[in-house]
């Protein structure tokens, strides 16, 4: 103790009187002898109990009585036997006074003097706690959920992912990776506004909740889409099936904004430990499983397995291939002709992409072009592909078009778009010769971007067609709203045309719907006569299959222009027709 002089006890008490900490003494017997203005005001029964002679025990019941009064008798009994047994010497706790500030408060006994207790003053910081606390929360949030679905974030699935991988753990338990896309959400997004689509996405969410357990991990991983994390040692035929179930679960109609809406969802998966140790291992495959889906099963889930092992080292093969390729050197091109189905003129050529690699041999475009894409190299093959196009083009008479295939990183960038463009100019070439053909993929993809490229090519004279269509979601509805001259119509609805009429009937609408639009139609895949003759009928504009000519080699262009264009080969192509 320090005291410099003499200090009277009122002066004293008068101090500890205006003290925010609450003080009291007490006799050896617990008796009050003094409690300071903080301790009357936060406990005013107690304290004036206390001064006019009551037990500590019936004191402290009168105080928590006026707190508590509609609890029961035996709840104010338990909390103060508590209250008591917490003001005993030596005792720690915490008690909110009528004021509603909490103290902390503490009994020690001063030998045989008497007892002193101290209550801290904790309410602010408590509140700074609080506050603390709710802001780590919030940030927690920010940082690992969707704001949109509420499911986990990207993130938050990725370190998720880590701490199942982790080659530390002595016993690491088994569970499966799946990678998840809504296929045809793109064009709910351009058609029926970004509003609609956050709505979709809310609603497909709440179903991925519901069909998975608690202690599974569920994530919007960006845009449409979606991971999941299911501890399981499930066989894989009951892994895939289960996947496929929910899926279709995903695909059922989606009622918004008075619409019914459709889209489906095709899914990956890849199991921990047995095909991939890693998180690295266990994405790539799961979206490899995924990629293989969309292209080939879409709706369904399909499991990463041995096959999609090779496939993988063969993709990889091939890139590295195509990295380390002299493309100039190595590719070529083949060129299929377009003839009008009335006349059976042929008015253009396709020009269609060719690699014969001196290590890896002629390799189909199936497979190198898919992963020129995915890997970004296409940006180097196309333009040698333009060029050398645009080289044969110049040898052709005025009346005949190049048409050549463009990805979908070509018409999502503006500067590769105008690298193209440059590359047209450089020729002979008129430009209104010139027709890019885009998948619906590619239109789909980025579709603001999309559409200022495909006006600045249109705006220079270049047409464009959509490739394929009818494979994807896109509608002729759709594609109204799209800068096109022409739309190039999937083989497959020749399937069968011979012998169902409503195959036929298909066609025909199409046509007529491409034609109300101002569009051009091309059929493409005509092998036989028949097919030529009812693509004819239906009054489709252009043809292009084997039935007239498999893809020839640059040189041989020029020998087939000339023999198609003697009036015994037209009227010979005529009579088949």
């Amino acid at each position: 103790m320090f005291k410099a002089r003499e200090l009277d006890l009122e002066t004293l008490l008068e101090a500890i009187d205006r003290l925010d900490t609450v003080f009291a003494v007490y006799d050896k017997d617990h008796r009050l002898v003094f409690a300071n203005e903080s301790a009357r005001r936060g406990w005013p029964k107690l304290y004036d109990g206390l001064a006019r002679g009551l037990s500590q025990y019936d004191a402290t019941r009168l105080e928590i009585a006026s707190q508590f009064p509609n609890h029961s008798e035996d709840d104010i009994d338990q909390f103060t036997e508590y209250s008591v047994a917490i003001a005993s010497s030596g005792k720690h706790g915490e008690i909110r006074a009528q004021t509603g500030r909490i103290y902390r408060t503490h009994h020690e006994r001063l030998g045989e003097k008497g007892i002193v207790g101290i209550g801290v003053d904790l309410t602010d910081l408590k509140k700074h706690e609080h506050e603390l606390s709710r802001l780590a929360e919030e940030n927690f949030r920010l940082a690992n959920i969707d704001e949109l679905t509420g499911l986990s974030n990207r993130r938050h699935f990725l370190s998720r992912l880590d701490e199942l991988c982790d080659p530390t753990h002595v016993d690491p338990k088994p569970f499966v990776l799946g990678l998840l896309d809504l296929d045809g959400f793109k064009l709910v997004n351009d058609v029926h506004g970004h509003p609609v689509g956050d709505a979709l996405l809310k609603e497909a969410a709440d179903r991925l909740r519901s069909a998975f357990c608690e202690n599974c991990v569920i994530a919007r991983l960006g845009g449409d889409e979606f991971g999941i994390i299911v501890p399981s040692e499930k066989t894989a035929d009951i892994i895939e099936t289960t996947a496929t179930d929910i899926c279709a679960v995903l695909g059922q109609p989606y009622e918004l904004d008075g619409e019914r809406l459709y889209v489906s969802a095709s899914m990956g998966i890849a199991s921990f430990p047995n095909v991939g140790q890693t998180r690295r291992q266990l994405m790539e495959r799961a979206d490899f499983a995924l990629y293989h889906a969309k292209q080939n099963d879409k709706g369904r889930a399909i499991i990463f397995s041995a096959e999609h092992e090779i496939r993988i080292r063969r993709h990889a093969s091939l890139e590295l291939g195509i990295r380390e390729a002299d493309l100039e050197r190595e590719l070529y091109l083949d060129f299929q002709p377009i003839l009008n189905a009335q006349s059976q003129i042929v008015t253009s050529f396709e020009a269609l992409a060719r690699w014969n690699s001196p290590t890896l041999g002629a390799v189909s475009p199936e497979h190198f072009i898919p992963i020129a894409e995915q890997s970004g190299l296409i940006t180097k093959l196309s333009p040698i592909l333009l060029r050398r196009a645009l080289r044969e083009a110049e040898t052709w008479p005025e009346t005949i078009s190049l048409s050549i295939n463009l990805s979908s990183l070509e018409v999502a960038s503006m500067e590769h778009a105008q690298q193209l463009m440059r590359l047209i100019d450089q020729s002979s070439v008129n430009p209104r010769r010139v027709v890019f053909e885009i998948t619906e993929t590619a239109m789909m993809r980025e579709s603001k971007n999309v559409l200022k490229v495909l006006e600045a090519f249109r705006k220079v004279g270049i047409r464009i067609s959509l490739d394929d269509f009818g494979t994807g979601f896109s509608s002729l509805n759709h594609v109204a709203h799209m800068p096109l001259d022409a739309v190039k119509i999937d083989r497959t609805f020749l399937e069968g045309i011979e012998t169902r009429r409503e195959s036929a009937s298909v066609l025909k609408t199409i046509c007529d719907l491409c034609r109300s639009l101002g569009l051009t139609s091309v059929m493409e895949g005509v092998e036989t006569p028949l097919q030529a003759r009812m693509v004819k009928s239906a009054g489709i504009d252009f043809m292009q299959g084997y039935l007239f000519c498999r893809p020839i080699s640059a040189g041989q262009v020029q020998k087939f222009l000339t023999a198609e264009r003697l009036p015994e080969k037209v009227q010979s192509r005529q009579a088949k027709a």
